[in-house]
């Protein structure tokens, strides 16, 4: 029975666990030998079942301490292997990551000759391991290693297990197709042996596989089989009263988020969601006391509160919030999320002061704790479900609170507010994306006043209306319009679609009506302070979409404004570009390919973009083909300081950014190599201006790779960049930049978004470029001047 009991300790935090089964621990922890057949180890047997104790108990430090103890010489029955696959867990759970990955490094040549079942348990836990350090293609090499190696082994429990980390694998992907695939398979080891009817410490694996199944059901928009979730409901009370507990939190809680979604199955599920809730309560409330307890507890009552909250039963959603609180006072990975529940049911009680108190102490609780939160399996849907809704939760209430005041000085503190909030909510968003908590911080910067001819707009998709949040020089401005996230949403990816073929002009119809939601509501402003320079800080499905293609009926939103993007103001150092010329000039290292590599098409016309730019720069390396490498990059980089780095190859921006590269000859230049040679550059101590990617496939597929670009200037340590969201023609590609740094070395006082203008203009003024897909899609990221 500990094997199951070790295995839902993993599951006593729902928030992290959604469709992240982690039943291949079952068999982390085989039976123990019987201490008879050890005697002459008997302390070394304590110390190793002392250890399992206090894992059990989520004393992990304790548990950790305990074996590395044992390393040199484990107990008898014991193998070295097995020692050091418990401790990874320990070190896993404990947040050490890169540790838990170091342990399990140190025994993998072992590995290589072990039996077929431990090479299996083993090269799964390795995949886990990896999956939470966000690198998914070493993480599925290594579930194809354990697949092969269960097979071999004929053990149709281990096969279970494995085919279900391999849907978990997809499900975090979002390939729901293929991972209830997965999952059905999975379903089918067990069954086809009847191993969870004959031996009952399988039936846990069984149950999870089934909520798996369930949960990617959901997400495959299936209707709900209130039947088959009765059945998998009464199974699960066959459980011991632990596995019970986190089984049916599990279950209440993707039930609620069902509900959630799907308004219309709220009322079908709101009797059997809350007959499981209030076991999963009474299951909670009969462990023995201590931490877990509480925390599991805390649980069961939060979500119960959420059910009412669903069904606006706001006194009794009040009620079990309360006591969600007060159990949830040592638990900061539970504590921030009732903090938030209870901003909305204050909200909805119409206290928007309580309200706004209560969210600013959910992010106060959040904070210290974001960074472990996203070192989750399921980082993405952790963040984007469980994070960025608080932040926007409470710039809502920051911009319903300022929108109701007529005294100015108190409407900024409030417009201000909400700002804040936003930026914050963005540097957390790009941390996420990029893994590293440590991204935004050293550069975040504080633009005290705009140029007088700047202004910076933040367009806020809420679900019910859009707000934009306009800072011009004389301070903050709010403009609403009565326009729902879903018609926005759908309006955007229309655009994006048609904008990208260039044998029609049916974009036309969205990007006319684009521009009377974003811009006609924010025109009189802008020309009455004479703005000629709009910056734009987007979200979400807006990243996708490039400003410059917006259409007044008459012009394009380009003719009217130079314009530039950045993923937060206070993420951004502007600094004009004369600033590199007054300090020895402006130099530059033009890097290209224009040879076919790795399976990519050649790129005739780099060799002229670059010749052409070469005549502008005096002062030029050029890296070119065979001298385009990695090598090559590192070597220029620390003999000379360039101001301007230009690259003219294929690229890819992904939603994954371990898959986000641009060609070398040599290799793939990822953001985490390109962040470690420009860092090469900055023995002077100062950041690279512009980083230009003349890449003919930066192709940026969905809102996530959109973030990527978005902060590939900050990623890589370059005051602003200018890159393509989708793939351009090579030769329109290279018309563009050349003409946009003849702008620069021309009129040096004028700014790179202005540049950019000219040359954007330029291109569309040509026949065979006016479709906006050859110049609307290139952007300038982050420093404007």
């Amino acid at each position: 029975m500990r094997n199951t009991i070790y295995c839902f300790l993993f599951w006593l935090l729902p928030v992290y666990s959604s469709a992240q089964s982690e039943a291949h621990c079952q068999a982390l922890l085989q039976p123990l030998p019987e201490p008879a057949q050890v005697a002459q180890t008997a302390t070394a047997l304590q110390r190793w079942q002392q250890g399992i104790r206090a894992y059990e108990q989520q004393r992990y430090a304790q548990a950790i301490g305990l074996w590395r103890s044992l390393c040199q010489n484990p107990p008898a029955g014991i193998s070295t292997i097995r020692l050091h696959r418990h401790l990874a867990a320990a070190y896993l759970e404990s947040g050490r990551l890169s540790t838990a990955w170091k342990t399990l490094q140190k025994v993998l040549t072992q590995v290589e000759t072990a039996p077929a079942e431990s090479q299996a348990l083993f090269f799964s836990q390795l995949a886990d391991v990896l999956q939470r350090l966000q690198r998914p293609a070493q993480a599925h090499a290594y579930l194809q290693r354990a697949e092969l190696a269960a097979k071999t082994s004929g053990d149709a429990k281990i096969r279970a297990q494995v085919r279900n980390l391999r849907a978990n694998w997809h499900y975090a992907h979002e390939n729901y197709q293929q991972a209830l695939l997965d999952y059905l398979s999975a379903s089918q080891y067990l069954l086809a042996q009847g191993l969870h009817e004959q031996r009952p410490e399988h039936e846990p694996l069984f149950l999870d596989i089934q909520i798996n199944q369930l949960r990617t059901r959901w997400q495959l928009q299936e209707q709900p089989d209130i039947k088959a979730i009765t059945q998998l409901f009464q199974q699960i009370r066959s459980l011991s009263k632990v596995q019970q507990s986190a089984a049916l939190l599990s279950l209440g809680q993707l039930l609620l988020n069902i509900s959630a979604a799907q308004k219309t199955a709220l009322k079908s599920l709101r009797p059997l969601t809350q007959q499981i809730l209030q076991m999963a309560l009474q299951q909670t409330q009969m462990l023995d006391k201590g931490k877990n307890q509480a925390l599991q507890q805390s649980w069961a009552l939060g979500y119960l509160a959420q059910l009412y909250e669903q069904n606006h039963q706001l006194k009794l959603a009040r009620h079990f919030n309360q006591q969600a609180l007060f159990f949830s006072q040592e638990q900061p990975q539970s504590r921030y999320l009732w903090e938030w529940q209870q901003g909305r049911l204050l909200h909805a009680q119409g206290r928007m002061d309580a309200a706004v108190a209560a969210y600013r102490k959910a992010l106060d609780s959040l904070q210290p704790i974001r960074a472990a939160l996203l070192t989750q399996r399921n980082a993405h849907e952790v963040f984007y479900q469980r994070i960025r809704p608080v932040y926007y939760g409470l710039a809502d209430l920051l911009l319903q609170r300022a929108e109701k005041i007529t005294v100015p000085a108190q409407k900024k503190q409030w417009l201000q507010q909400a700002q804040n909030t936003l930026e914050r909510m963005k540097a957390a968003e790009l941390d996420n994306y990029f893994q590293d908590a440590c991204l935004t911080q050293p550069k975040v910067s504080r633009l005290e006043k705009l140029d007088a001819h700047t202004a910076v707009l933040y367009p806020i998709i809420l679900p019910d209306r859009l707000v934009l949040l306009l800072s011009l020089p004389d301070g903050l401005h709010q403009f609403t319009t009565q326009i729902d996230a879903a018609s926005i949403n759908q309006a955007l990816r229309q655009l994006q679609h048609h904008l990208q073929n260039i044998r029609h002009y049916r974009f036309i119809s969205q990007s006319r009506k684009l521009y009377q939601w974003l811009i006609s509501p924010i025109l009189e402003d802008l020309k009455a302070q004479q703005i000629n320079t709009l910056i734009t800080v987007p979200d979400g499905a807006l990243r996708m979409v490039p400003m410059a293609a917006l259409h007044d009926g008459k012009q394009f939103l380009i003719q009217q404004f130079a314009l530039a993007t950045t993923p937060g103001l206070k993420l951004t150092q502007p600094r004009p570009l004369s600033y590199a010329m007054d300090n020895g000039g402006l130099s530059i290292l033009l890097d290209g390919l224009s040879e076919a590599r790795a399976g990519f098409a050649p790129l005739p016309n780099v060799e002229q973009e670059l010749d052409t730019i070469r005549q502008l720069f005096p002062r030029h390396t050029i890296l070119l083909n065979q001298d385009f490498s990695l090598e090559q990059v590192s070597k220029a980089l620390q003999q000379q300081a360039y101001p301007i780095i230009h690259i003219a190859s294929h690229g890819q921006f992904n939603a994954d950014p371990q898959e986000t590269f641009i060609l070398t000859h040599d290799d793939k230049l990822t953001m985490n190599r390109l962040e470690q040679l420009l860092g090469l550059n900055r023995y002077r101590e100062e950041a690279v201006e512009l980083l230009t990617l003349s890449a003919c496939q930066t192709a940026v597929g969905d809102e996530r790779a959109a973030l990527g670009l978005a902060g590939v200037a900050i990623k890589a340590g370059a005051r602003s960049a200018l890159a393509s969201l989708w793939f351009v023609n090579d030769e329109a590609t290279g018309a563009l930049v050349s003409g946009f740094y003849r702008h620069l070395v021309e009129n040096p006082q004028q700014s790179k978004a202005q540049a950019l203008q000219q040359a954007q203009i330029e291109l569309l003024k040509q026949r065979r470029f006016r479709h906006p897909a050859f110049w609307a899609p290139f952007l300038l990221i982050g420093n404007w001047l």
